[in-house]
């Protein structure tokens, strides 16, 4: 039955997804803007004519999601992108919203991710409009919990009373799509003032809300019911086999949906060409990557991590004394050196497959300090330009505190996503 059905899903091939390593997995969702299989009554939804002719062109990414797994750990967390973040889009010479790389491939997409976020895809699942709906439908519909009726008339959601809401698939794809989000209160109407940053922890905390409705359905009708809408409304990368999505199964699923941790990148507003896009913060946003890479994994073995000590402190024997903190602390210290100018932080810089690592060595680090990812590095070498703010090295937290010895520090609210689920 499971060979049969999943021969049934579309799969592409994807030379741009990296191999699998060290049970370390990266899973690309994007949910697709494609109006191909509109029809019908349907236009009236998602196009302004019954022919969705003001919509055809090229296929964009509407939400752009990263899963990372890790079966030593057997947990997983999620990443969520901004469609307008602008940046430069692999296989072109021009900087864009990263929505327009999809219309391009999704190894265009894969190759985008990794140029400007470091993170190698492995594998990924794309849906589209109609397969989000049908999937929400064959459930039966998903609880969502309203502190307060809530509407978006470009999207066509409408919640008329606050409380736990089931939201079937059309007000589904409205309330995970929306843009425009508004909630009422005594003194009227008000936009979502966390905007895009909004809209992707809504979507987040839908994945979860799914999640936990998934697990729960027992009744083999409406199992077979989602299984045969879900094989023909995804497309996955042809390396993603039966096997490996069997295993993963097997891996993951007794992993409660409220452990699941959550981020988005941080951005600032722009404007370019007299459009809206968004910018990363940096160095914000390579912490946040760091964060949510090293979230589901165990934390590294301080002797993996080789760290060059560069004084920026302008005090001769600064690097020096450092270095032999580390070496006592068990890091690989690989030589040091001089910094350039002073600055008010110290800086960790990493090669793209050292994240975890430097996550590790900024926990330990008494004095404030920022991550910065650099492609100009390699073989997992990190390099730390200390500031004279830099004290030394705290004490290695225990497992009782922290939950694994060396692991890294919870990220600030600020850059994760919004609470688990509330009950509804």
């Amino acid at each position: 039955y499971a060979r049969w059905r999943y021969g049934q899903v579309k799969k592409q091939r994807c030379p741009a997804c990296a191999p699998v390593k060290g049970g370390e997995m990266t899973l690309l969702v994007v949910g697709s803007d494609s109006r191909a299989r509109v029809k019908g009554a349907d236009a009236q939804s998602f196009c302004k004519t019954a022919t969705c002719a003001d919509q055809k062109g090229p296929e964009h990414s509407d939400s752009i999601l990263l899963v990372h797994m890790s079966a030593a750990s057997g947990k997983a967390s999620l990443l969520s992108i901004p469609r307008d973040l602008y940046v430069p889009i692999a296989t072109t010479k021009r900087r864009d919203r990263i929505n327009t790389a999809f219309s391009i491939s999704p190894d265009a997409l894969i190759q985008t991710i990794k140029a400007n976020l470091g993170i190698a895809v492995n594998h990924y699942v794309i849906v589209d409009f109609i397969g989000f709906r049908d999937i929400v439908t064959a459930m039966g519909g998903v609880d969502v919990p309203f502190a307060t009726p809530a509407r978006d008339q470009v999207s066509g959601l409408q919640v008329d009373h606050p409380g736990c809401v089931k939201l079937d698939g059309d007000n589904a794809l409205a309330y995970v799509r929306s843009r425009h989000y508004e909630f009422l209160d005594a003194t009227g109407w008000h936009p979502d003032p966390t905007g895009d940053i909004g809209r992707m922890q809504r979507q987040q905390d839908f994945v979860r809300r799914v999640a936990h409705k998934a697990s729960s359905i027992r009744d083999p009708f409406t199992l077979n019911d989602l299984v045969a809408r879900g094989v023909h409304d995804v497309r996955v990368d042809s390396g993603l086999s039966m096997s490996t999505a069997l295993g993963l199964v097997r891996r993951f699923h007794s992993l409660p949906p409220d452990s699941l941790q959550s981020f988005t990148i941080p951005t600032d507003p722009m404007t370019v060409h007299g459009a809206d896009v968004l910018r990363m913060h940096e160095p914000e946003a390579h912490a946040v990557v760091a964060q949510f890479l090293q979230a589901s994994s165990p934390p590294p073995d301080p002797a993996s991590v080789h760290v060059r000590v560069l004084n920026g402190t302008g005090k001769a024997g600064a690097a020096a004394a450092l270095a032999q903190q580390l070496r006592q602390a068990g890091f690989a210290v690989t030589g040091t050196g001089n910094a350039g100018p002073r600055r008010a932080a110290s800086v960790i810089r990493y090669s793209p497959d050292a994240a975890a690592g430097a996550l590790l060595l900024q926990s330990r680090l008494d004095g404030p300090s920022q991550l910065q990812s650099d492609a100009t590095l390699t073989g997992g070498n990190v390099v730390l330009e200390t500031a004279s703010s830099l004290k030394g090295l705290r004490q290695a937290p225990s497992a009782r505190a922290n939950g694994a010895s060396g692991a890294p520090p919870p990220a600030s609210p600020s850059t994760t996503a919004a609470a688990p689920p509330s009950p509804c």
